[in-house]
C-alpha cells in the first residue's frame, strides 16, 4: 500500500473552509456495546481496544456557521439562457421542468450568467444520476457553495448516521432520496430546501448535527504485566525520545500496581502534549489565521513539534516541511510517521494523517472548525475519504534533531 517518493510536490488543500467559532468539546453519540469492541493485535505498542463512536458539534457551533442563510439558487456563470436550457435538457430534464425554472427567475439577474431558483418539487424529482451530474457541474463555480462543499454521507447510508438522533423517519428518508455520488462518495447538498421546511430551530439543529457527525474511535491500551514489556511500550510511544520515554515508563509502571492493575488505560495519555490536547475536540476560533483553519497537514506536521507552528497553514510551506524535517521511508509506518495520500499521476496530495499503532491514525478530515481531531482506523479513512479516486500513500518520518537524545 505504501510507496516511497523523493518528493511530493504541487500541494493542494484538503477539506472545506468555514468561518470561526469558540472552542468546545464535541457531543459523543452511538457508543458501541461490549460485543462491538475491536481488539487489536499485540505489538510493541501494547494491545489496543477500540470502539467506533460518532462526534457532533455543539448547538452553538451550528448557529454560528450560518447554514440557514445559504441560498438554494443554482448559478450558471458565463451561460446564456439558451445554453442553460440546452444543458438542462441534455441531462434529461423535461421541457416543462426547464420552462418552470425560467418562469420565476430571481432578480436581479447577473449580466454574465443565469441564476435559477428551483422549486422544491423539481429538486425532489431529480434522479440520483441527474443530481450527480448537475451538482457536479455546478460545483465548478464558487457561487454554488452547497454543491461545491456538500455534506459527506456515511457509505452505510444516512439512516446509519441518524441512529439515536431522534430525527423523524420521513426526514431521514427524504435526505436519503437526495443523496448522490461525488468522486464515488455519497454526499448531500439540498440542505436549504429542508431547512426552509423545518419549522422549529431545534429541528434544524438536529438535522445539522446529524449531517455533521464525524466518525472516530475511543481507544484504550492494555498495560503489559512485565516491566520489560512496559519498557518496550514506553519506547514505542515516545518515538525514542529519552525524556518522554522515562516519563511514560514511570506512568505505565505506576498504573500496573495497586487496585488499578490490569485496567486498560486511555490512549489519550500516550501521544505528545500538543496532540493530547487536540484529540476528540473541535478547533477553537483562535486557531484560525485570518479565515484559514487548521487542516490535516497542519495536524500532521505539528504532531511531534515542541511548539505549535501555524506556518503549516500556508500551502507554500508544506513542501518545505517535508524536505527539511522529514524523509521518505520504505518501511511500514510506526508511531509519529506522517502518511501523505496523493494522486499517483500528478503527486497532488489530498490528505495527510499521523500513524499511531496497529493501523490506528490521528487526523482532522477537513479544513474546518466543524471537523474534530479524531482517531480512526486507516481502513475506515480510505473508505470514507477518497472514494473511487486513484490514490498513492507515501510514508515520511521525522528527521531527528542533532541535539535530540
Amino acid at each position: 500500500m505504501f510507496e516511497t517518493r523523493k518528493k511530493v510536490t504541487r500541494w493542494g488543500r484538503c477539506g472545506l473552509a468555514m468561518t470561526g467559532f469558540a472552542v468546545a468539546l464535541p457531543g459523543v453519540v452511538a457508543i458501541a456495546e461490549e460485543s462491538d469492541i475491536i481488539r487489536g493485535k499485540t505489538g510493541p505498542w501494547g494491545a489496543l481496544e477500540m470502539v467506533h463512536c460518532q462526534f457532533e458539534p455543539p448547538a452553538w457551533y451550528l448557529d454560528a456557521a450560518g447554514f440557514e442563510t445559504m441560498p438554494g439558487d443554482w448559478h450558471f456563470p458565463g451561460f446564456t439562457r439558451e445554453k442553460v436550457t440546452a444543458y438542462l435538457e441534455s441531462i434529461g430534464m423535461e421541457q416543462s421542468q426547464v420552462a418552470s425554472l425560467f418562469s420565476d427567475l430571481p432578480e436581479p439577474q447577473p449580466s454574465d450568467g443565469v441564476i435559477l431558483r428551483p422549486s422544491a418539487e423539481l429538486i425532489r424529482k431529480l434522479s440520483r444520476e441527474q443530481r450527480g451530474r448537475l451538482y457536479g457541474d455546478l460545483a465548478r463555480s464558487d457561487r454554488n457553495l452547497m454543491q461545491q462543499l456538500p455534506f459527506s454521507i456515511d457509505p452505510r447510508g444516512f439512516a446509519h448516521m441518524a441512529k439515536g438522533s431522534g430525527l423523524d423517519g420521513d426526514l431521514v428518508s427524504e435526505v436519503t432520496s437526495m443523496v448522490y455520488l461525488k468522486d464515488g462518495l455519497p454526499v448531500f447538498a439540498d440542505l436549504p430546501l429542508l431547512l426552509e421546511e423545518i419549522p422549529d430551530p431545534a429541528g434544524k439543529r438536529r438535522l445539522l448535527s446529524v449531517l455533521l457527525r464525524q466518525e472516530g474511535m475511543l481507544v484504550r491500551v492494555k498495560i503489559p504485566e512485565s516491566h520489560e514489556e512496559r519498557r518496550i511500550m514506553a519506547d514505542y510511544w515516545s518515538g525514542g525520545i529519552r525524556d518522554r520515554n522515562s516519563r511514560l515508563l514511570a506512568l505505565l509502571d505506576s498504573l500496573s500496581k495497586g487496585e488499578g492493575a490490569g485496567v486498560p488505560m486511555d490512549l489519550l495519555y500516550l501521544p505528545p502534549p500538543n496532540a493530547r490536547k487536540l484529540i476528540n475536540t473541535y478547533p477553537p476560533q483562535e486557531s484560525q489565521v485570518g479565515n484559514v483553519a487548521p487542516d490535516c497537514f497542519w495536524t500532521a506536521f505539528n504532531f511531534l513539534a515542541d511548539e505549535v507552528s501555524d506556518r503549516a497553514l500556508d500551502p507554500g510551506m508544506i513542501d518545505r516541511y517535508l524536505e527539511d524535517r522529514y524523509e521518505p521511508v520504505p518501511d511500514e509506518p510506526v508511531f509519529g510517521d506522517v502518511i501523505v495520500f496523493s494522486d499517483p499521476e500528478t503527486l497532488v496530495p489530498f490528505h495527510a494523517c499521523v500513524y499511531l499503532a496497529d493501523r490506528l491514525i490521528f487526523t482532522e478530515n477537513g479544513q474546518s472548525l466543524l471537523r474534530p481531531w479524531v482517531l480512526m482506523r486507516l481502513d475506515d479513512l480510505a473508505v470514507s475519504y477518497w472514494g473511487d479516486r486513484p490514490m498513492a500513500a507515501h510514508v515520511f518520518r521525522r528527521i531527528r534533531e542533532p541535539d535530540q537524545p
